[in-house]
């Protein structure tokens, strides 16, 4: 039997022929050699890629935040946002909200996520994709393999 050739999306995997005993261990073994060889060897990753967008230049600088921020927090009595806002230049709502989440950072509002937990709810969430991704994959190469070793069975 000469060996079989399989792509997943863009990656091409050359599988050889297995015995049933061996499933499981072949599935693993070769997908797991299947994303290395796909990783670039240099920069050490893992076949796994990852889609990145750039972000949206800010329209107001973080020196302009911390300082309407500040003056907004200093000042007694408290000023109009709107006032302030318009003395600053910058626009009501987003002055608001730069206030708003300093709060929430400073433990002053409970209705809010702090600037760390957006972080890290961000984080695992990208964690979750590449998860759902992996999983994606060995679902596809654990269909494959047993299409090869039953080819009577139903797809």
């Amino acid at each position: 039997m000469s060996p079989t050739y399989f792509v997943f999306g863009s990656l091409a995997v050359k599988s050889r022929p297995i015995r049933s005993g061996a499933f499981a261990a072949a599935v693993s073994a070769t997908v797991v050699r299947c994303l290395r060889d796909a990783g670039d060897a240099d920069s050490g990753s893992d076949g796994i890629h990852e889609t990145s967008t750039m972000a949206a230049p800010r329209k107001y600088s973080l020196e302009l935040r911390e300082r309407a921020v500040r003056m907004y927090r200093t000042t007694d009595p408290k000023p109009q946002i709107k006032k302030l806002a318009v003395d600053l230049g910058v626009h009501p709502k987003a002055l608001r909200g730069w206030i708003r989440q300093v709060e929430a950072d400073a433990g002053e509002r409970d209705d809010r996520l702090t600037t760390d937990e957006r972080a890290e709810l961000a984080a695992l969430r990208k964690e979750n994709l590449q998860l759902k991704r992996a999983n994606d994959v060995l679902r596809r190469a654990s269909a494959f393999f047993a299409a090869q070793l039953d080819p009577t069975r139903p797809r």
